[in-house]
């Protein structure tokens, strides 16, 4: 008994404590650049969906990207600022990330 009642406690430590153990459904919904939060009541703002929304927006553009590269790498959240830096959808997510010096990135 005791060693099922540990095992159930340690895969439930490790679902919460390392999200790739987590289910797929686990993941945050994103709307855009918000992320639905039931206890906040609505929509808050976090570097995941801002990320993610990032990542969308330069795969429009035609950069072959993908969220968890934009997430991850900061040198390709960097290069997908320069493509689409000026779309005004993500020029506060582009903002601390792309040196603007005399008006250019």
């Amino acid at each position: 008994m005791n060693a099922k009642v540990f095992a159930a406690s340690a895969l439930a430590t490790a679902i919460f404590t390392f999200p790739a153990f987590a289910p797929a459904h686990a993941a945050p919904k994103c709307q855009g650049q918000f992320q639905y939060n039931k206890a906040a009541g609505g929509l808050i703002s976090t570097p995941y969906c801002r990320d993610n929304y990032l990542a969308g927006i330069a795969r429009a553009a035609g950069m072959r990207v993908t969220n968890a590269q934009v997430r991850t790498n900061p040198n390709r959240k960097r290069e997908a600022c320069r493509l689409v830096g000026y779309d005004p959808r993500v020029q506060n997510i582009c903002a601390g990330v792309v040196y603007e010096g005399r008006g250019r990135f």
